[in-house]
């Protein structure tokens, strides 16, 4: 179903976690915590992801569920960094970065490729 709407009135608002990984002694690398990335809001346009592209995602080991669609990424995004849409800590809506994409190769729009986790708390303290 197409939907129409006014410029803007679909944009969302996503505040950024970067993942932080250490590497140890032996040169394994550690998942580490998750650090909010300073004054980094993604504003973008969050869709379900369709079915063709679910699949070739979960192929490659990394399923989606949504894609987010942001113009002028004001920072860099890689994988497996958090966005959390929501102005409830105890609700946030969480999201996995599994991949980016920049289709026009100009650095003007970003497209997200995302996992929503229901199953980890969105809260940060």
């Amino acid at each position: 179903m197409v939907s129409f709407g006014r410029p803007y009135q679909y944009m969302k608002s996503f505040r950024v976690y970067w993942q932080d990984t250490e590497v140890m002694d032996d040169g394994m690398v550690v998942k580490g915590n998750e650090k909010e990335a300073p004054d980094a809001i993604i504003d973008g346009i969050l869709a379900e992801a369709d079915m063709k592209t679910m699949e070739i995602w979960k192929q490659n080991q990394s399923p989606i569920s949504h894609t987010i669609v942001s113009y002028h990424p004001a920072v860099k995004i890689s994988k497996n960094d958090v966005l959390l849409f929501g102005d409830d800590p105890c609700h946030d809506h969480k999201f996995i970065v599994k991949g980016t994409k920049d289709p026009a190769g100009t650095g003007q729009f970003s497209i997200y490729y995302v996992l929503e986790r229901s199953d980890t708390d969105g809260r940060r303290s």
